[in-house]
């Protein structure tokens, strides 16, 4: 057996970091199970501690919408890694990105962040194509006509459990999401999407968990972007019906507000139907 090269015992390691089994990694470099093994074998073990049955349906739920608004995966060629990222505001979504990295962390799989103080933005990156291949159980892809951009569909949550769907609401809320008072001082939750398919989509799913969603279209000023782009779909959750099953959604965002403003919320709530 011919002695390997520094960049091939690399490609061994990254293989099996990227979430390549052994035969796989064996089967795409040529060489036998023994070596990718001799090479890779504690990155190997790692990730056959990752279980997404670990979590709960809330919390597989949750992950899949903070996805669905904020989140982007990649395959490199050159290192053969699968990367998961997921972008937010690096000075109010702190406690989201704890949320994420203790679910991340609870399935067995690690993370890293990385901070951009210019262009005030928090990205948490995932180095697993297990948890990859679960988000694409949940969610397609399709790339727009004449241009790079890629949509996000949702696959058939009609047949997803409550308490996922409940989780998947809480995270959209988290990534694409606002909890706040309007300028009358009365509680709003919106979720916003580009994507007039994805939120006929959450509007349905909404409906279903009984909680009176409202959507309204405003159209985005200065965009050069194509047509359909210019607007932005504006789903608005009741808010009694919001405040009343928030224990329920779990939207980080949403119990942090409630509860920091609880005698304002309340006098809100009177005036709203």
């Amino acid at each position: 057996m011919r002695r390997l090269k520094k960049e091939e015992i690399l490609q061994i390691k990254n293989l099996a970091k990227g979430g390549f089994s052994l035969q796989e990694v064996s089967k795409k470099l040529g060489i036998p199970k023994s070596t990718a093994y001799y090479h890779s074998n504690k990155y190997l073990k790692k990730m056959s501690r990752i279980d997404l049955k670990k979590l709960f349906d809330w919390e597989r739920g949750y992950i899949i919408g903070l996805f669905a608004g904020d989140g982007y995966f990649n395959f490199i060629q050159k290192n053969y890694s699968y990367i998961l990222r997921f972008y937010f505001n690096r000075k109010k979504d702190q406690k989201v990105v704890q949320k994420l990295g203790y679910l991340i962390e609870k399935c067995g799989s690690k993370f890293h962040t990385f901070s951009s103080k210019e262009a005030n933005c928090l990205e948490v990156r995932i180095c697993s194509k297990k948890i990859i291949e679960f988000i694409k159980n949940y969610i397609s892809f399709k790339k727009g006509k004449g241009n790079k951009s890629t949509r996000k569909n949702l696959i058939e949550p009609k047949i997803w459990s409550k308490e996922f769907k409940l989780g998947f609401i809480g995270g959209i809320i988290d990534s694409d999401g606002f909890t706040g008072f309007d300028k009358k001082k009365y509680v709003r939750c919106f979720i916003s999407t580009s994507s007039n398919y994805m939120a006929s989509q959450i509007l349905e799913i909404l409906n279903e968990l009984d909680l009176n969603p409202s959507c309204y279209i405003n159209k985005r000023k200065n965009s050069k972007t194509d047509f359909k782009k210019n607007f932005l779909y504006i789903i608005r959750i009741s808010t009694p019906k919001f405040i009343s099953n928030i224990d329920k959604i779990k939207s980080v965002k949403g119990l942090d507000f409630l509860g920091a403003n609880r005698s304002m919320v309340r006098s809100s709530v009177s005036h709203v139907i």
